[in-house]
């Protein structure tokens, strides 16, 4: 969702007239990834519930948990990605990549998959959470004072 935003400001030509606000394109792509990743939060939230009113055998804490973790786990990689590297390919594969990384996995081998996922503890699962979140965070903040001092130099 993000990364939509991005895009659609290159191709309707307002990058230059938001590149001359007070803040510039990268911090407004910055909130609106927060913002995108707390709704993103209360979405996976409402999803997991839903799903474990449906099925039986899977724990809401250890699917929320995941969803939470594989949520700011992707965000850091890409902001990390976003802050250290210029070149447009290598953002293009860090979003394609984690996406056919993943499909790989379900489609291919779903079993495999699901089992891999599930035998991960979930004190596991909370570490990289917390983790990926950090980073997530200090990622963003980068993000933002990178765009800054770029902006004035």
């Amino acid at each position: 969702m993000a990364i939509y935003a991005f895009i659609n400001v290159k191709q309707n030509k307002t990058y230059e007239v938001e590149m001359t606000c007070k803040y510039d394109l990268y911090q407004i792509a910055a909130f609106r990834m927060l913002v995108f990743s707390i709704i993103c939060i209360l979405f996976n939230f409402f999803i997991v519930f839903v799903a474990t009113y449906y099925f039986d055998s899977l724990d809401f804490i250890k699917a929320f948990i995941i969803s939470i973790a594989s949520l700011f786990l992707f965000s850091s990689i890409f902001l990390f990605i976003l802050t250290r590297f210029k070149n447009r390919l290598t953002r293009y594969f860090s979003i394609f990549g984690w996406l056919g990384a993943n499909f790989f996995l379900y489609v291919f081998n779903v079993d495999y998959y699901i089992e891999l996922v599930s035998n991960i503890s979930i004190y596991t699962w909370l570490i990289v959470t917390v983790v990926s979140t950090f980073v997530y965070a200090k990622n963003l903040k980068k993000l933002t004072i990178l765009r800054q001092r770029e902006g004035m130099i």
